[in-house]
């Protein structure tokens, strides 16, 4: 029937989303919602709405608010689950300009409504999406908590590739909060249950988090020999994040051997590549100086003095967000 076609199609779509197939999850998708005789009263079009949302949030594309909205409207009332996930992606990525006290205190009454129940996937879901927003106001340290927290919820009913999600999400805000111990000791974790999941996705993320270590420990001889498992596990996938950020950690070795041919490569492929991606990309102060580093072992001091004037820009407005932010701490110490 109608109704089934609907139902198999949007799981589907999820299954590529966790396969890390996000191109063609959304194809489908669309191809899905546009069906004419499609019941839009039902719990899997809000799903499919939801999805498309998540589609985009997976790219850092900005289209992902109008369909969160979307399926927040078609959702209330209705499908708690859809509702949660909406409302949680409305709140952490569509009101970035709102005030964070403000933005955390919705998201820490919706935590209350269910911090009676016994519903670990929903308690996972906000603690995440609460540690996001500590994550976009640079509270690495508290974001890194919320994520530890809502792994520990997940485990008790999550399966897959839902495992891990949340565990990429602490190594990163376990780096960027300088926890490099600690960020290894949770890599180690995410192998353990890596073992007996291996989606293409989580194979990536495995691979990026241990890369990842490696480049901020500098210890350069070991992320050469992680970086072809990265290159493998980021070309099973169809998320040009993804691939961007494993072209980055490839061209680390060449700005300490100073392959010069390597480096030019790089600097005209980045050029080439999708720029919402590289856009993401460019915000990371990791990344930034990366930049610096290049223009440095190329020898081209104009652009070294250019791009760290950038970089130092950057670096003053985030430390100047993280104390601004650090007043949310009466609020959340509050709730």
């Amino acid at each position: 029937s109608s109704a089934q076609r609907l139902a198999l199609s949007v799981e589907r779509s999820h299954f590529l989303i966790c396969e890390g197939q996000v191109s063609e999850a959304q194809s489908l998708l669309f191809d899905v919602t546009a069906w004419p005789d499609i019941d839009k009263s039902s719990y899997f079009y809000a799903s499919a709405i939801y999805q498309i949302g998540f589609t985009y949030d997976l790219r850092e594309q900005p289209e992902r608010c109008g369909y969160y909205e979307q399926a927040q409207a078609l959702a209330e009332d209705k499908f708690s689950d859809v509702y949660l996930s909406a409302t949680m992606g409305l709140i952490t990525n569509c009101e970035a300009d709102s005030d964070a006290g403000e933005r955390l205190g919705k998201m820490f009454i919706v935590l209350e409504k269910y911090s009676a129940t016994k519903d670990y996937q929903a308690l996972a879901h906000i603690h995440n999406s609460i540690g996001l927003v500590y994550g976009g106001l640079q509270q690495h340290v508290l974001a890194a908590e919320q994520y530890l927290k809502a792994h520990e919820m997940g485990l008790k009913v999550y399966t897959g590739s839902n495992q891990l999600t949340i565990l990429i999400s602490a190594i990163t805000s376990l780096f960027a909060s300088g926890q490099y111990d600690r960020a290894y000791e949770t890599i180690q974790e995410f192998e353990r249950i890596n073992q007996n999941v291996g989606t293409p996705l989580t194979n990536f993320f495995y691979a990026y988090a241990l890369a990842g270590y490696y480049y901020r420990i500098e210890d350069i001889k070991k992320l050469k020999l992680n970086l072809p498992e990265l290159k493998r596990t980021a070309e099973q996938t169809s998320n040009p994040v993804f691939h961007n950020l494993s072209n980055w950690l490839q061209t680390v070795p060449c700005v300490y051997e100073k392959d010069i041919q390597c480096l030019e490569d790089y600097l005209t492929q980045a050029e080439a590549e999708d720029s919402a991606s590289m856009r993401f990309i460019g915000q990371n102060l990791e990344y930034q100086k990366f930049r610096v580093d290049i223009a440095i072992a190329m020898g081209d001091l104009q652009q070294a003095e250019n791009t760290f004037a950038d970089y130092a820009k950057n670096f003053r407005a985030s430390a100047q967000k993280s104390q601004s932010s650090a007043s949310i701490l009466s609020v959340a110490n509050l709730y």
